[in-house]
Parts: C-alpha cells; sequence; structure tokens
C-alpha cells in the first residue's frame, strides 16, 4: 500500500505498518468490551490496489461512502445485484489473473533465494490441488477433512515443513551480539573472519565483509549511542545483534539494532540516482556499502531497526 500511495521509490516504513496493527487491534478490543461487531481488515483488497496503483484517502473515503449507500438504500444494492452473470465472471478471471501475477512478482522480486522461490510454487499447487479436489482425498475423519480441504492449511503447513527442512540442511547461521557502539568494531571483524573462514573463502572476500560490517557499524552506532554530557542522564544501552548465513558464494548480513528516523536504503537509493562523484563526508559509508554490497535492505520499526546486506565475491 505504501509503495503504491508515494509518488516516488521508498522502502516501506514498518512503523506506520505497526501503528495499523496496533490500532486495530485496540478498536476490536474495545468493540468486544462494547458487545459490538469488530472491525475486520480484509487483506484481499491490498493485491486490488497494487494492480490498480489507486492509494488515495479520497477514494477510500469514496468507497466507504457506497458501502453506507449500499447499507441503507436497498436501490443501490439492487442495481450492483443485477450486473449480468457473464460480466461478473469475466471481470472474475481478469482479476483472478492479475492477481495471481502480481503475487508471484511480489515473491520473485523480495526473495532472494532461488530455494525458497521454488518452495512458494510448488506450496501454491498443493494449495490448489488439496482446495478443489485435484485427486481424491482420504478419509481422516471430519475434523482432518475440513483441515484436508483448505489450501490455505495445507499449503501453509507444506511451506513449513519445506523452509524447516531448508534450515537443518543448509549451514546454520552465525551469531554476534555486542553493545551497539564503535568499540565491538574488533569483536565484530573477528566474527566476520571466523565466519568466512568456516565458509572457505578467500581473502578477498573476507575483506569485503569486514569492510561491509565495519560501514554498517558505523552508520548504526552514532545514530543509536552517543557520549553526550555527563549531566544529562544515562540513555539506554542498545544491543547490536548480527546475523551471518550464505548461500553458495553470496553472504548475508543481518544487523539488528537502532532506532533512526533516516532509512539508510532511501539514503543508498538517492545517492545512486544522483550518482554523484563528489559525495560528503558523512555519505562517505553509504558510498562504500553501495559498491561493496549487491543490495540493501532496511526495516524500520518502533526502537529497532534491521539492515540487511547481501555481499557477492567481488
Amino acid at each position: 500500500m505504501q509503495r503504491v500511495a508515494w509518488r516516488d521509490d521508498r522502502a516501506v516504513d514498518f512503523r506506520q505498518v505497526q501503528g495499523s496493527v496496533a490500532g486495530a487491534g485496540a478498536s476490536n478490543l474495545f468493540a468486544g468490551l462494547a458487545g459490538t461487531v469488530p472491525n475486520a481488515v480484509n487483506p484481499a483488497i491490498i493485491p486490488f490496489i497494487q494492480i490498480t496503483s489507486v492509494a488515495a484517502r479520497r477514494m477510500g473515503y469514496s468507497i466507504g461512502l457506497i458501502l453506507l449507500l449500499v447499507a441503507f438504500l436497498p436501490k443501490v444494492s439492487a442495481v450492483l445485484s443485477s450486473i449480468p452473470g457473464p460480466v461478473m465472471t469475466g471481470y472474475l478471471i481478469i482479476i483472478t489473473g492479475a492477481l495471481f501475477v502480481d503475487g508471484a512478482r511480489t515473491v520473485i522480486q523480495n526473495e532472494a533465494s532461488q530455494e525458497k522461490i521454488a518452495i512458494a510454487g510448488v506450496c501454491f499447487w498443493i494449495a490448489a490441488s488439496f482446495q478443489f479436489e485435484l485427486f481424491t482425498l482420504p478419509d481422516v475423519g471430519r475434523a482432518g477433512n475440513a483441515l484436508l480441504k483448505s489450501g490455505i492449511t495445507t499449503g501453509g503447513l507444506a511451506a513449513i515443513a519445506m523452509i524447516l527442512y531448508l534450515e537443518l540442511t543448509n549451514p546454520r547461521r552465525m551469531r554476534f551480539r555486542s553493545q551497539l557502539h564503535v568499540d565491538a568494531l574488533p569483536d565484530l571483524n573477528a566474527f566476520i573472519t571466523r565466519f568466512a573462514q568456516r565458509r572457505g573463502w578467500d581473502q578477498p572476500m573476507q575483506d569485503r565483509l569486514s569492510a561491509v560490517a565495519e560501514e554498517t557499524l558505523l552508520t548504526l552506532a552514532p545514530l543509536d549511542l552517543s557520549l553526550g554530557d555527563e549531566s544529562e542522564e544515562p540513555e539506554e544501552v542498545r544491543q547490536l545483534v548480527v546475523l551471518a548465513s550464505s548461500e553458495g558464494e553470496v553472504a548475508d548480513l543481518e544487523f539488528i539494532g537502532g532506532g533512526e528516523n533516516s532509512n539508510l536504503e532511501d539514503q543508498i537509493r538517492q545517492i545512486q540516482e544522483h550518482d554523484s562523484l563528489a559525495a560528503a563526508e558523512e555519505e562517505l559509508s553509504l558510498v562504500l556499502l553501495r559498491s561493496y554490497t549487491e543490495s540493501v535492505e532496511h526495516q524500520q520499526y518502533h526502537g529497532t531497526d534491521i539492515i540487511t546486506v547481501r555481499v557477492a565475491p567481488p
């Protein structure tokens, strides 16, 4: 929804998502206490917004007004009910096909692992096979039959099983934990060296990983901890967690910590769009990250930032 609403290309702000989820939960709580119908957020509307590229607030107000008219004016509802069946069939065919294409594009664009993309495709057909009963389902009781006929349940269980298999068979992720401060740089470099040695990578790859880790830490640390004046109240010490994993010859480093208003991914994108050769001193870390990494993703939550960098061999 955010990507459609914004005119320019930006990273998704998950703080707004957290606020929306919290607001929906609070409204449902008050509805339950008052004994009224709870608020329901239909997730199926999101693909329609992505397809139509319409996410303006005035459009939402207009749709709400139409729903009020349908609820209180039977003639308006009768007009909608008079739409011929073939017209609705053609509409549903087009919308269903567009939703399928949009879902596949979302998976391919947001998932870098080819194995997980294959899992998504296989689980989709597993779910469709059970949902539409493309084969004879075994009789496992009333409750079991209801579960088997649900494509969401069968596809979800298949996805969980396959993901668990990948987690068990692939090399385990390594974890580093420390205070979010520049003083943690020597320990972080030692952790990166151990990670590269376990994967059997050469010295140029180790140097590139160390450079990426250093620039990411230097970008995060000033945002989270400052020396400040002694008269000021001491700030809460934040923790830095680094998760290191690999897919073939490509390394994935996930930095968890921080809590800053600016988005690192957006800043790198702006530098890339302007393609400025003379970068400011405070932008040198961003320029180096753009040069050394294949991709940088920055997910912002309230009090926590998650930066995921993908590094390929030089």
